[in-house]
């Protein structure tokens, strides 16, 4: 776990991956993409071509879904 963690702050630009705030879920960049949930590899790889950085966190949101920020579950 410790050699994962440091290969990630070596190779991860952008937002952290693992979010210990709830509150500072939001902040850094993303590569934030849309694909549709029922045809995911075809509508994610077409969007994922596009992208020009790899090395910045991929935020996927669903077509028709609402992203929920902030909430208490």
């Amino acid at each position: 776990m410790e050699v994962l963690r440091y290969l990630q702050s070596v190779i991860i630009e952008g937002r952290a991956l693992d979010v210990e705030d709830p509150d500072s879920a939001s902040e850094g960049e993303t590569n934030q993409i849309y694909a549709d949930r029922n045809n995911i590899l075809v509508s994610g790889m077409d969007k994922i071509k596009t992208i020009q950085n790899y090395r910045v966190t991929l935020e996927v949101q669903f077509y028709g879904e609402v992203r929920l920020t902030n909430c208490i579950l």
